[in-house]
């Protein structure tokens, strides 16, 4: 009986107990095949190399780490800390993602100190090894410096959670080692994500529905993970009753990449027995305040703007940069008890018992930037401006606009007028509306031209199809006439023959070559006969 054993008599009469027999996973007795940790038998267990380096049973439970949060910008330096996270730790799900940071690291070749990400991974469930890289020094012998972590300092811990998409400081218990960078190794055996403080700035107000979008790009120098930005308009709608001030119209946490801050725009409604709804005003300008979350403390800071207007506007701004540079404002606490207007009238703007005035009261001596739009020509232009900011706005050509107020070209090219006014009587007594007599004189094609001509097209701005005019001189010629895109790129013939003098008119309904309809905007067509040619600009608006 297997299962008590064999049993075996000897001729002297003793009896022998042999060992019993176990059946193995194979099916074999005595065999010592197990069930490996993929569930299969006799298996080599986990083969499967994921992208982060874990091993796994079945490619399906590799975790995605292509789209990894924590963005590696350090190179290797070759020197290096271990840190094993070990698969007793619970808190976190497959797929979180770790990161690893110095706040006092070597942040660039510079040897500026600051906050530097030196490690990172993702976690699978199981055994985690992360090397995090040092700081190495080669300036002493005219080598560089190369930027990581410091060797003898704590390290500091992030997580990311996929799920929430969420990022939280954690705090974690060693196992073994230090917990610093030492070029060693350290064992982590649990981590504790530590729930986030309420953001610095809180909306109070509500959406309105109508907004303007800031984009935060991620070229952005000078804030840190965790630092909060608040939008306010410092004359906005702050209450219901239709009271104008300071108003916190959105917010938001900087985690180093593009950030967008929806900000909300006043509604009012009282005209029509509504609400009047509180909010930023439309046209005026975003004041940008920053919390930093290294020294806990606000500042009022100015912004540059790579696209947008900087306004509340219904539209978008982008952002490009910060500064943390005070504002130019006068020092009257400094010219006491006079203040830096009577300080300046009775010393000027120089050396003074209290000093530079200049420096003092840069304001009253109107040494202050002004940031807006210098161009007069554009419908902007803020006369009191001194530095232009890239805000500048002009009528829209690709819409045929001719003003700043959205008006449009008429179709003889008039700004806001009331298209063809002109009565034509042509040759053979029909009548026809035209811009003007000469446009009349081409319609009579009885007339001779002397000279080549090339007439502004009718109507513009057009949909679907515009008409074209030109004049070919005594003689004759070989005639062209082909349309282009405002980058020059080919689009269209519309006539190449050979041309008896006289007038003739060609019309173009907006497509190509390939009879394909091209897009809106500013075209150019250009007449070439024998000795010459002639361009003007149409105007498509679909």
């Amino acid at each position: 009986d297997r299962a008590f054993g064999l049993f075996a008599a000897l001729n002297d009469g003793t009896v022998l107990t042999l060992p019993s027999l176990d059946q193995d996973c194979a099916g074999e007795w005595g065999g010592d095949a197990v069930v490996d940790e993929c569930g299969v038998c006799d298996g080599p267990g986990a083969s499967i190399t994921c992208d982060d380096g874990s091993m796994v049973c079945e490619e399906s439970e590799c975790v995605d780490v292509s789209d990894s949060y924590f963005n590696l910008e350090i190179a290797e330096t070759g020197e290096s800390t271990l840190f094993i996270f070990q698969d007793s730790i619970t808190s976190l799900d497959s797929g979180d993602q770790i990161g690893i940071y110095d706040m006092n690291g070597v942040v660039d070749d510079s040897g500026t100190i600051g906050m530097v990400l030196v490690g990172t991974g993702t976690w699978t469930g199981a055994q985690l090894e992360i090397t995090a890289i040092t700081a190495v020094d080669l300036s002493e012998f005219g080598g560089p410096i190369l930027p990581g972590a410091v060797d003898g300092n704590n390290m500091f811990m992030m997580v990311w959670d996929v799920s929430e998409m969420m990022l939280y400081d954690a705090t974690y218990n060693v196992n073994s080692g230090s917990g610093t960078f030492n070029g060693l190794f350290t064992a982590i055996d649990s981590i504790t994500l530590v729930e986030p403080n309420p953001p610095y700035f809180s909306l109070e107000i509500d959406e309105t529905g109508e907004s303007t979008l800031f984009i935060f790009e991620d070229t952005i120098q000078g804030l840190e993970v965790g630092d909060n930005l608040g939008l306010f308009d410092m004359m906005g709608v702050i209450d219901s009753q239709g009271n104008t001030g300071e108003v916190l119209v959105g917010s938001g946490i900087w985690n180093g990449s593009q950030l967008n801050v929806t900000a909300i725009t006043s509604v009012d409604l009282s005209e029509f027995g509504g609400p009047i709804l509180p909010g930023a005003v439309e046209g005026n300008s975003m004041s940008l305040r920053v919390w930093k979350v290294s020294d806990e403390s606000v500042t009022d800071v100015t912004y540059g703007i790579n696209s947008g207007s900087g306004t509340f506007n219904g539209l978008f701004t982008a952002i490009n940069s910060v500064s943390f540079t005070p504002p130019c404002a006068d020092d009257n606490d400094a010219v006491a008890p006079l203040g830096c207007a009577q300080a300046v009238t009775f010393f000027g703007c120089g050396d003074s018992p209290y000093g530079d005035l200049s420096v003092l009261c840069p304001e009253t001596c109107g040494e202050c930037l002004v940031y807006g739009c210098t161009d007069v020509d554009a419908c902007n232009y803020d006369s009191e401006a001194t530095d232009d900011d890239g805000s500048c706005t002009y009528p829209d050509e690709m819409l045929g606009e001719c003003d700043c107020d959205g008006t449009l070209f008429d179709e003889c090219g008039v700004c806001g007028g009331n298209g063809p006014s002109y009565q034509c009587v042509l040759a053979d007594g029909s009548v026809e509306l035209v811009c003007n007599e000469q446009a009349c004189d081409i319609l009579d094609s009885s007339v001779s031209p002397e000279s080549y001509s090339l007439s502004q097209n009718y109507p513009n701005p057009f949909n679907p199809v515009t008409t074209i005019n030109f004049d070919v001189a005594n003689g004759g010629s070989f005639v062209e006439i082909k349309v282009y895109d405002i980058l020059g790129n080919f689009v269209k013939t519309l006539v190449s023959d050979f041309y008896s003098s006289g007038s003739y008119g060609v019309k173009w309904n907006g497509t190509n070559n390939s009879n394909v309809e091209v897009p809106s905007g500013v075209y150019i067509y250009q007449l070439t006969y024998d000795s010459g040619m002639i361009t003007k600009k149409m105007i498509l608006l679909r």
